[in-house]
Parts: structure tokens; sequence; C-alpha cells
């Protein structure tokens, strides 16, 4: 074999070699998108955090509880009603509270950073959890009960930068998103009285949508809090003879 031959032969295997590395690489690239958007659909439709209270008594790992000083502390009841719950007993005058130690990122109201369609993962945080709400007006403090997001542990109704369901001064359940002390509040028509009911609280850029047995009630636009980390919490000041409050499962995860 003369040069000029040899010279093409070694060509033509330095040519394939690099299709086959080619070849190699875009298979392992290929490999990795697939394997990407497997995690990503498994994100999707798995809670990063749910609660059934099936343990003896409540986490202190995953909550922090602050029991009435007159009544009951909170405990797990297994026996009860149809789903396991955490439930306390406040009398009048006291207060008790069940808030996440996990902070989530909602902050609906920042246009820079946080959810945005471009260039982030997570669009939207989905809350939801069951609970019975006894909002009879002359039982929980209207200033001060409050079920949804926090940017502080001991936020109620009072503090600003809050999202959640809370009570109204005229009896019944608003919806109420709050950014410095602006505020948004919309009636939940389907809320009634010593029933339970789910509650979900869905976090976009922009939006801040509240539903309560699967309808959708309330789409805030406006005082949008921009607090980055949210506790998920709730809290019951009392002002009547005495009142249950009972915490059904609990889920939250990123969309």
């Amino acid at each position: 074999m003369d040069s000029i031959e040899r010279a093409k032969l070694d060509w033509i295997n330095s040519d394939l070699a690099d299709e086959t590395f080619g070849l190699e690489a875009l298979h392992n690239d290929i490999a990795s998108i697939l394997a990407d958007v497997a995690l990503y659909k498994t994100s999707l439709v798995t809670p990063a955090f749910y609660e059934a209270w099936q343990s003896l008594a409540i986490d202190a790992a995953v909550w922090t509880k602050t029991d009435p000083i007159a009544g009951v502390a909170w405990a797990v009841d297994h026996l009860t009603y149809s789903n396991t719950v955490a439930l306390c007993t406040i009398n009048n005058g006291n207060n008790a509270r069940l808030r996440s130690n996990k902070v989530w990122q909602a902050s609906p109201g920042l246009s820079g950073i946080g959810f945005d369609g471009s260039r982030y993962i997570f669009q939207k945080l989905v809350v939801e959890f069951e609970c019975t709400l006894i909002l009879d007006p002359t039982e929980p403090d209207p200033n001060t009960f409050l079920v949804g997001l926090t940017p502080n542990a001991g936020d109620d109704r009072s503090s600003n930068n809050i999202i959640g369901f809370c009570a109204n001064p005229g009896g019944g359940l608003d919806c109420i998103t709050d950014a410095g002390g602006g505020e948004t509040i919309t009636n939940d028509p389907s809320w009634t009285n010593f029933a339970w009911h789910k509650f979900r609280i869905e976090c976009s850029r922009g939006h801040v949508l509240f539903y309560t047995n699967g309808n959708l009630v309330a789409d805030h636009t406006n005082n949008l809090p921009t607090s980055y980390g949210m506790y998920i919490n709730f809290y019951c000041a009392f002002i009547g003879l005495i009142a249950n409050f009972i915490i059904g499962p609990v889920r939250a995860w990123y969309e």
C-alpha cells in the first residue's frame, strides 16, 4: 500500500471515529434530555409535601405547634373522623397555632424574580388542605383567624404580606392577599358553617387563586405579597365559649 492509499485509509478511519463519537455524544444528550423530562413530569404530579397525620403525635420535625393555654392541646385523632386529623380545643380568650417548619417560595407580586415563565423551573406553588372552620362571628376572632401562607412564623390575620382564608367580621369566610398592608378581599360564597371543606391556594406570577371544594372563588391580581419565603400557617384565636380547630390532610407542591 503506497503512502497515498494509506493516507486515504487513515482519513476514512478518522472520519468514522469522529462520526461514532458524535453519535455517542448525541445519544448521551438525548438520554439526558429524556431523564430531565421524566424528572420534570414526576415533579408535576408528585406533591413535595404530604401530611396525613399517620403518626401517633404531631411530628415536631415537620410542624411547630402552639397549644391553647386553656382547652385541649394539639393531638392526632385516628378514630373520630373519616380522615386522620390534627385537632385541639380552644377555650374563650385563648389561641392555637400549627405551622410548617419548611418555608415555601411564594412570591406572586415579584416582577424580576420568582415565578417567571421564561427563566425559572417553578411556575406555581399549590397548597391544599382540609379543615373544619367554625366561623360564627362570636367565635374565632376575625382580627386574627387565618389559615394559609405567612412570611413570619407568628403572623395572623392582622399581619402584612399574607395569603389565605380568614374570618369575616360579619361572619363567614374571606379570601385575602395583603401587600404591605394593602388588602384585596373576596368573600367565599361556597362556605358553609360547621362543615368540612377542602381549600386550595395557587400562587403564580401576578395571580393568587383560591378554591373551595374544587370551585374557584377568587383570582387576586392586586395586593400580592413579594415575600420570598412563606410558612403554611393555621392560626385561631377564640372569643366564644369553646371551639374545636381541626386540620385534615395537608399537601403542597410546585409546578
